[in-house]
């Protein structure tokens, strides 16, 4: 699959393992992420691409232009974790 911006991924390793991300940038082998709250837009994420799992959403570009807006596309993703009631840090 092919690493675009605007793609939703999940961290499988390290203190965000279990959360979704969006990718902002990609760089030899790593991924600059933002979720909008502990990893805003002004602060991205670097992490290794082995460390993340890639999902099938692509958020629009128009939609990450501010941290708000990013939390609010990723707020579904938390909330099917929830409802399947299992721990984020457990959930593969």
């Amino acid at each position: 699959m092919e690493l675009r911006k605007g793609m939703v991924v999940r961290s499988i390793a390290g203190h965000d393992k279990g959360y979704f991300q969006v990718i902002m940038n990609e760089s030899n082998g790593y991924v600059f992420l933002c979720d909008g709250k502990s990893h805003p837009l002004n602060k991205l994420k670097k992490k290794k691409l082995i460390h993340v799992r890639l999902t099938n959403t692509v958020i629009k570009e128009d939609m990450l232009t501010t941290d708000k807006s990013i939390r609010l596309v990723l707020k579904p993703f938390s909330e099917s974790i929830r409802n399947n009631n299992c721990k984020v840090s457990k959930c593969e």
